[in-house]
């Protein structure tokens, strides 16, 4: 630390002294009046103050007091809106702005593990070591430190910056719930920051216990992640739909402040390393945005989508909210097909494969049918299926192919679905599928044939002709049975909204007056409650259409 000599009254005194000695040479020699020239100060010598000592008890004291703060910030990063997901994930993990930054690492890195290893060391310790220490590690902007009065007292700034990159966007569902996912190509890179502005310290008062001599005061505390990207293309599915986004954008920016309470109110609003270990993080920290939530998240993704004659023109993803609010974000298809696109919400591979799984249960019933269990002609005891085993067929040919692992679906969407089909029955071209979304009907239909050339069956030779009037024939001749079959059929799904209608036995008043407030209850499924929905009388009513609006709002209120 570089002080002044002396003082500046001292330092004035001395200049004129000179300055009054060569003005009485000068007038002497020269005969010039007082004053009429400028005096002249010359430089001292500055002098070098010598840093403070750390005491090994202080010392000590220090190391534990950063090592419980590094401990505090990983259970900060998991608390409140520090580990709300934010729309972007980290693999197939959710990442929010704890995560994102790893607090705990942070802390360990930036701030516990050089005080350790300065203060850990041998050797005499000093402030002017321990800021130096400090001081060389990147994201510290500014740090000092001395011994003031009876306490050790350093000021640090840490204003770090950590790269994510290639995190997966992550927007969930559209307001309907057809779910929006992303291929890998849907990634951004974002940054994460973090500012903390804080004292901390060691009082080298004797008479206090170490984890009331260390103490903490946070000036400021702020931790964001921030994502903004543009021309962006890849591949997305809307509920069983696939399309592609070209020239997408995507803007985040969300911030946090982390406001520390003072548990003793003491008047220098310290907290101490036993208040830091004996609050919880309810009582202790108050977690507010740093910007206008409303608007801190937003997404343009033009799509484009073919699928048979389903060709949607000039149609578009969008998305708006707070990103720390997954409720407020709304995904929006935006569009003249965008009723058509969300049908596909209504489907899903999961479903695909069950409704084929019953088209297999169905055929190996066929299998036990009357026609099937009849014998073959001349084949001893061998009847028609067990030679054409088309459930078996089905299963073989078809269903254990178009899944990764039981109960995985190998494709996403319809498109990939028709891929699979023609791989498995066309050699790979998709013509034959006639893959196809109908408008009109909001049918999904794809045409799907398998050929099978069945296992052969040996059996014993049989003569049930009549023969007369030969008596009989005898063999001991085996048959060998072969057989070629094919399974072909169109399969559709109905992607319909969904339409409940509720059946009475009264009459609704033509007014659309009720005599009293109605009330009836509403189980979905198998839920195990009821709801009870309740329909005010209106007097205003004038129509039935009138009454029906109310019941309407009734349920959507319910």
């Amino acid at each position: 630390m570089v002080a002044a000599p002396t003082c500046l009254a001292g330092l004035m005194r001395r200049a004129g002294d000179r300055f009054r000695m060569r003005d009485r040479r000068n007038r002497r020699d020269r005969a010039i009046p007082p004053f009429a020239r400028k005096p002249l100060f010359e430089s001292l010598e500055q002098r070098l103050l010598l840093s403070a000592d750390i005491a090994p008890a202080a010392a000590t004291g220090l190391i534990d007091g950063m090592q419980a703060l590094r401990d505090w910030a990983g259970g900060l990063q998991s608390h409140g809106a520090m580990a709300q997901a934010l729309p972007m994930a980290q693999a197939a993990d959710s990442i929010s702005i704890g995560a994102a930054l790893d607090l705990a690492t942070l802390f360990d890195q930036k701030l516990f593990a050089p005080v350790q290893a300065y203060l850990g060391g041998g050797g005499t310790k000093t402030t002017d070591g321990l800021v130096g220490a400090l001081g060389a590690v990147a994201g510290i902007s500014s740090v000092s430190g001395d011994q003031v009065g009876d306490e050790l007292r350093f000021d640090v700034v840490l204003d770090a910056a950590k790269a994510l990159p290639g995190l997966k966007i992550n927007i969930g569902a559209t307001q309907d719930g057809t779910q929006v996912t992303t291929d890998a190509n849907g990634a951004v890179d974002a940054t994460g920051n973090l500012l903390l502005d804080f004292s901390f310290g060691f009082d080298l008062d004797a008479q206090l216990a170490p984890e009331e001599a260390f103490f903490l005061d946070v000036d400021a505390f702020e931790a964001s992640v921030t994502a903004n990207a543009a021309g962006l293309d890849f591949g997305a599915n809307i509920g069983f739909l696939g399309a592609n986004v070209a020239n997408g954008s995507f803007n985040l920016d969300a911030g946090l402040a982390v406001a520390l309470n003072n548990p003793d109110a003491d008047g220098e609003g310290r907290i101490t390393l036993a208040e830091l270990l004996g609050t919880t993080l309810e009582g202790l920290v108050v977690i507010t945005p740093t910007d206008t939530p409303e608007d801190n998240f937003s997404a343009n993704f033009p799509i484009s989508v073919s699928l048979g004659s389903f060709i949607p023109a000039s149609t578009r993803l969008t998305v708006a909210g707070n990103a720390l609010d997954p409720a407020s974000i709304i995904v929006k298809v935006e569009g003249s097909s965008a009723a058509d696109i969300l049908n596909f919400g209504r489907a899903n591979q999961f479903g695909v494969v069950e409704a084929l799984r019953q088209i297999g249960g169905w055929l190996d019933s066929l299998d036990a049918s009357e026609a099937f269990a009849q014998n073959l002609p001349f084949a001893q005891g061998t009847t028609f299926s067990e030679l054409l085993e088309l459930g078996q067929a089905f299963s073989a040919g078809f269903l254990d192919q178009i899944e990764s692992a039981p109960g995985v679906p190998a494709f996403a969407n319809a498109q990939q679905f028709a891929q699979k089909v023609a791989d498995l029955m066309y050699g790979g071209d998709t013509a034959p599928v006639a893959l196809n979304y109908n408008a009109s009907t909001n049918q999904l239909t794809f045409h799907l044939r398998l050929d099978r050339t069945f296992a052969e069956v040996a059996a014993p030779v049989a003569f049930s002709v009549n023969l007369a009037p030969l008596n009989g024939l005898a063999s001991s001749s085996n048959l060998q049975i072969g057989a070629d079959g094919r399974i072909e059929f169109t399969i559709g799904f109905d992607l319909s909204p969904f339409v409940a209608t509720w059946a009475g036995n009264v009459d609704l008043p033509l007014n659309g007056v009720l005599t009293g407030d109605a009330s009836f209850t509403v189980r979905v499924n198998e839920a195990a409650e009821s709801t009870l929905i309740t329909v005010p009388r209106d007097p205003a009513n004038t129509t039935r259409s009138a009454l029906i609006a109310d019941i309407n709002a009734a349920i959507s209120a319910a």
